[in-house]
């Protein structure tokens, strides 16, 4: 932690840090938690050389955490290499549930150091990243992320994925989410077709029963033999069902927030590219009964892709799928747009955030500084 460069300001900065520890050792008692003696080391050193601390939040310590958080912020803070490396080596320990980085400018190398450490977690829900750089590289880890994660809220608005990033990203997806409304269908058509042979066989043996012709003895036995056929096949058909059942942790993606990401036909991208991303997102649509809430605002898509958008919502309020609200820009003609707000629940706006200062601190097992290492400002 870097020394004061003037003294004009020691006096009331020392002040503000004394009652901050006898704030924290308050708060500590009040609540009954654990009181930190690395916190308590780190201001009392911080008072004695007059220096600034930028310590707020304790995550690891031995690989265990006493202080249980659930939600991480760290808004409009400049974020390095290192600093993601280390946050990312956290999230196993962690009890995060939420994770926001917003205005953080990591990049897309720091999106990969970051997202090392998420593979297989099942505790992160929340995961946002919005205008912090991402570039189309990202597009592929955080898809690969999300499959294999419990993330289910993904918010990278203001970022660069443009359509190549955007359609590696929902690819995987995608393709889980078709793959598994396929297999959706065939268990209900499986179960109608059921339905209808047992029905056939009660009305078949009923008639055989009521039947004065010579041989219903006969028939009855071999209606009866067709419905325990069936019975059985259905059993064996159950069986079958269970045990293809997915035990993977995702994707349950719910709520994507792609806005102001590039997404159209500028900055050399081909019609292909945007084509190929409005088909991924248009299966996502018509397939994924997690998906609730869609944002692309601000992405020029055009006239056509808003039509099959407006389709695939068709096709989603067809089969009695969960309501999906959903965002797009207005660029589009007055009718397709009202076409598409009649098919979905419109967004509300989100609430735009005060910018929050928040210097955080992770503590390693020998309790030394793991990033955030600039003083703050305040």
């Amino acid at each position: 932690m870097p020394k004061l460069k003037g003294k004009l300001k020691a006096s009331s900065d020392i002040h503000t840090l004394e009652k901050f520890l006898q704030t924290y050792k308050k708060h500590c008692t009040g609540s009954q938690s654990c009181i930190s003696p690395t916190i308590i080391q780190g201001l009392k050193k911080c008072i004695e050389n007059e220096m600034l601390i930028s310590k707020a939040i304790l995550l690891e310590l031995d690989g265990c955490t006493t202080y249980p958080f659930s939600k991480l912020e760290i808004n409009h803070t400049e974020l390095d290499l290192w600093s993601m490396e280390r946050l990312g080596v956290a999230l196993p320990y962690s009890n995060l549930s939420s994770l926001v980085l917003d205005y953080s400018r990591c990049g897309d190398d720091g999106v990969k150091k970051l997202i090392s450490g998420l593979d297989g977690n099942t505790k992160l829900l929340d995961l946002s990243l919005c205008y912090c750089n991402l570039g189309p590289e990202s597009g592929s880890p955080l898809g690969t992320i999300i499959t294999q994660t419990a993330i289910c809220n993904l918010y990278i608005n203001g970022n660069n994925l443009q359509c190549v990033g955007a359609t590696k990203l929902l690819k995987p997806i995608a393709e889980y989410a078709e793959s598994f409304g396929q297999e959706r269908q065939a268990n209900t058509l499986l179960d109608s077709n059921n339905s209808a042979y047992q029905m056939t066989a009660v009305a078949t043996k009923d008639a055989g029963i009521h039947s004065k012709v010579a041989g219903r003895n006969v028939i009855s036995k071999t209606n009866m033999a067709i419905t325990l056929e069936s019975t059985e096949k259905k059993k064996k058909r159950k069986g079958v069902k269970k045990k293809s059942k997915k035990s993977d942790p995702g994707p349950w993606l719910t709520k994507l927030y792609l806005a102001d990401n590039a997404i159209d036909n500028r900055l050399n991208q081909t019609e292909e590219s945007i084509t190929e991303f409005i088909q991924l997102l248009s299966c996502l649509i018509k397939s994924s009964k997690h998906l609730v809430e869609i944002d692309i605002n601000g992405n020029a898509i055009g006239e056509q892709c808003a039509v099959q958008i407006l389709e695939a919502l068709k096709d989603r309020k067809k089969e009695q799928m969960p309501c999906l609200k959903i965002k797009i820009t207005p660029q589009i003609s007055s009718e397709i747009f009202q076409e598409i707000f009649r098919n979905c629940t419109k967004l509300s706006p989100t609430k735009k955030k005060k910018k929050k200062f928040l210097k955080t601190i992770m503590l390693d097992s020998v309790g030394m500084c793991l990033f955030c290492r600039k003083p703050s400002n305040h």
